[in-house]
């Protein structure tokens, strides 16, 4: 009987990932408010009881990827909080892109036209965002205490300042498409870069 039960509950398992990748594909694809159950349950190759039987609403399965985007950014950014001063924009940097994680920009873009309508949404991107936040500034403000410099912006503002950038041309490679993404990861560095040294901006002037 047990070896029977982990054997559905892989098969669960791997049913509700490709329900999850085949709505993140057709959420990009068509938006999310174009999509529907039928096309992601036919893209995932399951049938809509299938689906009902993981997710309550198409609603439910856009808070999944939502959880799941979230998760790992802020995983990735904890790592880069950890580097040291002269690692951390490089890590920031790619901790930021999507390019290095995978998620396509639309899909970025689905999750915050719905925060706008959805208080699930929004409460969820908020909370994310504040932790984002939280995290960045404590690496930057450590940074500049360990290396002595005086950058122009709190960390906190520079925090805040960094994610609007990053998301800025997550949105740019999105609305351009393939135009601006074979230099986003250099722009992003670069502007970066700026953004924790507000001086140079001034010297350079």
């Amino acid at each position: 009987m047990a070896p029977t039960r982990s054997l559905k509950q892989l098969r669960a398992k791997r049913t509700r990932r490709e329900l999850l990748s085949a709505a993140r594909q057709v959420f990009a694809r068509q938006g999310y408010e174009g999509a529907t159950v039928e096309e992601i349950a036919r893209a995932a190759g399951c049938s809509k009881g299938a689906y009902y039987f993981h997710f309550e609403s198409k609603e439910e399965t856009l808070l999944a990827l939502l959880d799941a985007w979230a998760d790992e950014r802020s995983r990735r950014l904890a790592q880069a909080a950890a580097a040291q001063p002269d690692g951390l924009l490089p890590a920031i940097t790619r901790a930021l892109s999507w390019q290095e994680t995978g998620w396509e920009p639309r899909i970025v873009v689905e999750f915050w036209s719905q925060a706008q309508c959805n208080e699930r949404v929004g409460g969820r991107l908020d909370e994310a965002y504040a932790s984002w936040q939280v995290t960045l500034a404590g690496a930057i403000g450590l940074a500049g205490a360990r290396d002595g410099s005086q950058p122009g912006l709190t960390p906190q503002a520079s925090a805040a300042s960094l994610l609007a950038l990053a998301d800025g041309l997550a949105l740019q490679a999105c609305l351009r498409g393939g135009a601006a993404r074979g230099s986003l990861a250099q722009q992003t560095l670069t502007a970066f870069a700026l953004l924790a040294r507000p001086g140079s901006l001034r010297r350079a002037g």
